[in-house]
């Protein structure tokens, strides 16, 4: 017996599979932990202000956390800046993989729709110019299923 059917008690004589053998198995694969993905397009928080920051990369994401951790002292960044004039920490816990990408251009240009549509506080730039065509689709309102939602879930 291969699937598992839910009696329908209307009498049809339709039945659908709730369950399957394959949905039972165990997945062989585990999924890559966040901080080991790279080529992607990412979102961190302030942990004690509302202020958010959109970046993309092309290295493991962990890494590039632990740069921030470090971000203080030196940098002139924009994180950096907020981070050391206010005296805040950013709150790596709820930091997002917003979106992935392996190629460069591809990844820059979702990294600069996302900052058009989610408008972090952090970022001093919108990242690659997108052509003109590009601002006039988003100004109207268009956008990737998975884009400008704040409170989406994203790719983990």
């Amino acid at each position: 017996m291969c699937k598992l059917f839910l009696n329908n008690s209307h009498g049809s004589s339709e039945n659908k599979p709730f369950n399957t053998i394959r949905q039972q198995l165990v997945h062989p694969k585990e999924p890559t932990a966040k901080e080991k993905k790279c080529g992607a397009v990412y979102k961190v928080q302030c942990k004690d202000c509302e202020e958010d920051y959109i970046r993309e990369m092309a290295r493991p994401f962990g890494i590039r956390l632990k740069e921030y951790d470090n971000i203080r002292r030196a940098s002139t960044t924009a994180v950096g800046d907020h981070l050391r004039d206010t005296g805040h920490s950013l709150d790596f816990s709820s930091s997002l993989i917003i979106a992935r990408e392996d190629d460069t251009l591809k990844r820059q240009m979702r990294e600069a729709i996302e900052i058009h549509c989610q408008a972090p506080t952090m970022n001093r730039d919108n990242g690659y110019e997108l052509p003109p065509m590009y601002q006039d689709v988003l100004s109207c309102g268009f956008h990737h299923p998975k884009s400008c939602d704040k409170t989406s879930n994203s790719i983990t």
